[in-house]
């Protein structure tokens, strides 16, 4: 996802483009960036984190008027983009899928 406006919107999204452009970052502790740490750490991926937040949704509401670039989940971007200057482009290098899940004790349900 990147601002509508930016540079990076014109053109192709290439795999250079996107690791070259300053990118938006979710770290869910003071260390760990869960895209960063696995996935990208694994595979040799470096992206040039310029700011760093707490979710998703705030690292599409800090795209407007920027050169950067967020990674997320296309149905949560999808929602961004109804509201927000963004465009929505496919990431141009392999991204897994993420997995989420919840737990909660039996006397909860």
């Amino acid at each position: 996802m990147l601002w509508e406006r930016s540079p990076l919107a014109k053109g192709e999204q290439t795999a250079e483009r996107y690791l070259e452009a300053g990118h938006i970052v979710v770290q869910t502790d003071e260390v760990h960036s869960a895209l960063e740490d696995g996935f990208m750490h694994k595979h040799g991926i470096e992206r040039k984190v310029e700011v760093t937040t707490y979710n998703f949704m705030s690292s599409a509401q800090l795209l407007p008027g920027t050169n950067r670039m967020a990674t997320m989940h296309r149905r949560l971007a999808q929602e961004a983009a109804r509201c927000l200057p963004v465009e929505l482009r496919d990431a141009p290098v392999p991204v897994p899928a993420m997995e989420q899940s919840m737990q909660w004790h039996k006397h909860r349900t």
